[in-house]
């Protein structure tokens, strides 16, 4: 099941793409700080490579939700204080999940815009 049925180009695109540099970003933020805690190696690795493949748009709805759930899980059992960036982030994620990848990302060359033609219908012209 797809959940979003388009990849918009143009600016709505390049909009998508930003979303996405900006969730990538936030990740490799929030992984460098895990490099100096002392959770476990573990989630820099994890973060690391969701904001790999959230640069370049590859299966970006469900990388998007794991981020998610990594970030909150990852909160969670980290306790610190920064809940106001564990909320944007986790919002910003959900939203690039719905939204989907755009047309500048892999899923969208993987995926492909396709058109789609119904054929006409008996008795109309």
């Amino acid at each position: 099941m797809r959940l979003f049925s388009t990849f918009p180009g143009g600016a709505p695109g390049v909009a998508l793409l930003l979303l996405r540099a900006a969730l990538a970003v936030s990740l490799m933020d929030h992984g460098r700080e895990c490099v100096w805690a002392p959770t476990p190696q573990f989630w820099c690795v994890v973060f690391g490579v969701l904001a790999g493949l959230l640069c370049f748009g590859f299966i970006t709805p469900i990388v998007a939700y794991l981020s998610c759930i990594a970030g909150l899980w990852d909160f969670a059992l980290a306790g610190y204080g920064g809940w106001q960036f564990v909320l944007l982030f986790s919002l910003t994620a959900i939203a690039l999940a719905l939204l989907g990848p755009g047309a500048y990302s892999i899923d969208a060359r993987r995926l492909g815009r396709r058109l789609i033609v119904f054929p006409p219908s008996e008795g109309k012209p």
